[in-house]
Protein backbone atom coordinates (compact mmCIF):
# COMPACT_ATOMS: atom_id res chain seq x y z
CA UNK A 1 0.00 0.00 0.00
CA UNK A 2 1.22 3.39 -0.82
CA UNK A 3 0.28 6.56 0.60
CA UNK A 4 1.02 10.31 0.07
CA UNK A 5 0.57 13.76 1.88
CA UNK A 6 1.15 17.09 0.18
CA UNK A 7 2.23 19.19 3.08
CA UNK A 8 2.52 22.36 1.27
CA UNK A 9 3.74 23.60 -2.59
CA UNK A 10 7.05 22.03 -2.45
CA UNK A 11 7.30 19.27 0.79
CA UNK A 12 5.35 15.38 -0.07
CA UNK A 13 5.46 12.79 2.00
CA UNK A 14 5.10 9.17 1.02
CA UNK A 15 4.54 6.46 2.98
CA UNK A 16 4.40 2.13 1.97
CA UNK A 17 3.16 -0.56 3.73
CA UNK A 18 4.28 -3.90 2.65
CA UNK A 19 2.72 -6.69 4.97
CA UNK A 20 3.14 -10.45 4.68
CA UNK A 21 1.99 -13.73 5.91
CA UNK A 22 3.61 -16.61 5.85
CA UNK A 23 2.55 -20.25 7.06
CA UNK A 24 -0.70 -19.53 7.80
CA UNK A 25 -3.03 -22.59 9.93
CA UNK A 26 -5.44 -22.56 11.60
CA UNK A 27 -5.54 -23.77 15.69
CA UNK A 28 -7.44 -23.06 19.06
CA UNK A 29 -6.69 -21.26 21.16
CA UNK A 30 -7.56 -19.72 24.42
CA UNK A 31 -8.24 -15.72 24.33
CA UNK A 32 -9.31 -13.75 26.95
CA UNK A 33 -10.45 -16.69 28.84
CA UNK A 34 -13.06 -18.14 25.66
CA UNK A 35 -11.44 -20.82 23.57
CA UNK A 36 -11.46 -19.81 19.96
CA UNK A 37 -10.29 -20.79 16.45
CA UNK A 38 -7.91 -18.64 15.82
CA UNK A 39 -5.53 -18.86 12.33
CA UNK A 40 -1.80 -19.00 13.44
CA UNK A 41 1.73 -18.10 11.42
CA UNK A 42 4.02 -15.31 10.69
CA UNK A 43 3.84 -11.83 10.19
CA UNK A 44 6.07 -9.02 8.14
CA UNK A 45 5.13 -5.92 8.37
CA UNK A 46 7.81 -3.09 7.19
CA UNK A 47 6.85 0.63 6.78
CA UNK A 48 8.49 3.07 5.36
CA UNK A 49 8.62 6.89 4.60
CA UNK A 50 10.37 9.58 1.55
CA UNK A 51 10.16 13.04 1.93
CA UNK A 52 10.23 14.33 -1.51
CA UNK A 53 10.78 18.05 -2.36
CA UNK A 54 9.76 19.88 -5.37
CA UNK A 55 7.13 17.11 -6.29
CA UNK A 56 5.58 19.31 -8.67
CA UNK A 57 8.43 19.98 -10.57
CA UNK A 58 8.47 24.15 -10.88
CA UNK A 59 12.08 24.09 -10.98
CA UNK A 60 12.91 22.42 -14.26
CA UNK A 61 15.59 24.49 -15.97
CA UNK A 62 19.10 23.80 -14.65
CA UNK A 63 20.19 26.87 -13.19
CA UNK A 64 16.31 26.33 -10.67
CA UNK A 65 17.84 23.07 -10.04
CA UNK A 66 21.01 24.48 -8.93
CA UNK A 67 19.87 26.67 -6.95
CA UNK A 68 17.07 24.66 -4.97
CA UNK A 69 20.14 22.12 -4.44
CA UNK A 70 22.42 24.66 -3.15
CA UNK A 71 19.89 26.50 -1.33
CA UNK A 72 18.65 22.91 0.42
CA UNK A 73 21.82 21.45 0.84
CA UNK A 74 23.61 24.33 2.70
CA UNK A 75 21.09 26.41 4.53
CA UNK A 76 17.82 24.94 5.01
CA UNK A 77 19.09 21.39 5.80
CA UNK A 78 18.74 21.73 9.15
CA UNK A 79 15.53 23.44 9.00
CA UNK A 80 13.68 20.75 6.60
CA UNK A 81 15.26 18.08 8.86
CA UNK A 82 13.59 18.92 11.86
CA UNK A 83 10.43 20.28 10.30
CA UNK A 84 9.66 17.30 7.80
CA UNK A 85 11.71 14.54 8.35
CA UNK A 86 11.30 13.97 11.94
CA UNK A 87 7.71 14.42 12.09
CA UNK A 88 7.79 11.79 8.96
CA UNK A 89 9.75 9.27 10.64
CA UNK A 90 7.30 9.49 14.25
CA UNK A 91 4.51 9.28 11.77
CA UNK A 92 5.70 5.83 10.69
CA UNK A 93 7.20 4.26 13.99
CA UNK A 94 3.20 5.60 15.19
CA UNK A 95 2.01 3.66 12.22
CA UNK A 96 4.09 0.66 12.94
CA UNK A 97 2.74 0.39 16.54
CA UNK A 98 -0.26 0.76 15.87
CA UNK A 99 -0.18 -2.23 13.12
CA UNK A 100 1.42 -4.55 16.03
CA UNK A 101 -1.23 -3.32 18.22
CA UNK A 102 -4.00 -4.86 16.21
CA UNK A 103 -2.46 -8.29 15.13
CA UNK A 104 -1.90 -8.36 19.17
CA UNK A 105 1.47 -8.59 18.85
CA UNK A 106 4.03 -7.47 22.17
CA UNK A 107 4.14 -3.92 22.01
CA UNK A 108 3.91 -2.87 25.62
CA UNK A 109 7.10 -2.75 26.24
CA UNK A 110 8.87 -1.69 23.09
CA UNK A 111 7.47 -0.21 20.05
CA UNK A 112 9.78 -1.48 17.51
Amino acid sequence: MKGELKVNDFVMFQIEVECKFFGGAESEAEFMGQTRKVNKGQFFAKVSGKVTYDYQKKYTTDTGKMFLDLLIKTFLKKYYEIKYEDVLYYDVIKLQTLIKENAFMDTGTNAF
